[in-house]
């Protein structure tokens, strides 16, 4: 991640969604693993969702920058 933002390669929108995309596989991954039910799908899937909102919101201000 450091290196692609060193040399602008996360400004580009297929690298973005290609990395949106593999933390919803990773938290659909976990579910599949655990076979978790309820409640703590919501809840792996709201930290995942977290997780990207939270990695837009920095492509964002490093954009600003």
């Amino acid at each position: 991640m450091q290196a692609m933002i060193r040399t602008g390669r996360w400004n580009r929108p297929e690298i973005r969604e290609d990395m949106s995309r593999a933390l919803v596989r990773e938290a659909f991954r976990l579910i599949r693993q655990r076979q978790i039910h309820g409640s703590q799908n919501a809840a792996i899937l709201e930290h995942y969702d977290t997780r990207i909102e939270t990695h837009f919101q920095l492509l964002e201000r490093l954009e600003m920058s």
